[in-house]
C-alpha cells in the first residue's frame, strides 16, 4: 500500500516539474484556431475578422484578396462580408522546425494560388502602411507576427498594430502607425 501511494506522490511530482520546466523554457503560448486546435504552418486556414465595434453595416468578415471586374489578378488585402472563394491562406515560419504558430513569433503569410492566371507571389507585404499581395519569401517587408490582447488574436508588423481603413469603398488592411480616422482595430481568428 505504501509503494502505491509513493508512486502516485513521485508521478505528481515529476508532473509539476515538467510543467516548472516547460514555463521556464520560455516557449510562447500556441495560437488556436476556432475550434481550440493549434493552428499548423503550411496548413490552409480562412482568416476571419471582426472589429469589436459595429462599422456601417459590416462588423465581421473575412480577410480576401480586393479584386476589381477589371483587373483578375488583385494586390490589395482587404476584408469581405462574404466568404471569398480566393482567401485561403498558410502560414510560413521563419524558424527551421515549428510546424505551430507562437505568440509574438515571426512569419509570413501566403496567399494560396486560386487563379492559375496569376503567376505573381502571394505573400503579404507592407508597402506605404498598406498591406498588400506580392511580397518574396526574403523580403524584410513580410514578417509579421500574431499578438493576443484581451483573449482576442490581432496581426502586427514591427510592433505596429494591423487594422482596416476605409478609403469610401472597400476596407482595407493597413498598419496602425499610419492611422487615419478611418482606422479600426481588427479582432482575427483561424477557420480550418
Amino acid at each position: 500500500m505504501k509503494t502505491g501511494g509513493t508512486i502516485k506522490i513521485l508521478g505528481m511530482i515529476i508532473s509539476l516539474l515538467l510543467v516548472a520546466i516547460t514555463a521556464a523554457s520560455g516557449e510562447k503560448e500556441a495560437v488556436l484556431d476556432s475550434l481550440g486546435r493549434p493552428v499548423e504552418t503550411d496548413t490552409p486556414y480562412l482568416i476571419r475578422v471582426d472589429y469589436g465595434i459595429h462599422i456601417d453595416v459590416v462588423d465581421e468578415g473575412w480577410v480576401s484578396r480586393y479584386a476589381l471586374p477589371f483587373f483578375p489578378c488583385p494586390k490589395d488585402v482587404m476584408v469581405d462580408r462574404n466568404i471569398p472563394d480566393y482567401a485561403i491562406f498558410s502560414f510560413v515560419s521563419l524558424l527551421s522546425l515549428p510546424d505551430v504558430l507562437r505568440v509574438s513569433t515571426e512569419f509570413q503569410i501566403y496567399f494560396r494560388p486560386s487563379n492559375k492566371r496569376c503567376w505573381d507571389s502571394g505573400y503579404w507585404r507592407v508597402v506605404d502602411g498598406l498591406v498588400l499581395k506580392g511580397g518574396g519569401p526574403d523580403v524584410n517587408n513580410t514578417i509579421f507576427t500574431i499578438e493576443k490582447r484581451g483573449g482576442s488574436y490581432r496581426f502586427a508588423f514591427k510592433g505596429a498594430e494591423i487594422g482596416v481603413r476605409s478609403f469610401g469603398g472597400p476596407l482595407v488592411l493597413s498598419l496602425e502607425a499610419a492611422r487615419p480616422a478611418s482606422f479600426r482595430r481588427l479582432n482575427v481568428s483561424f477557420v480550418r
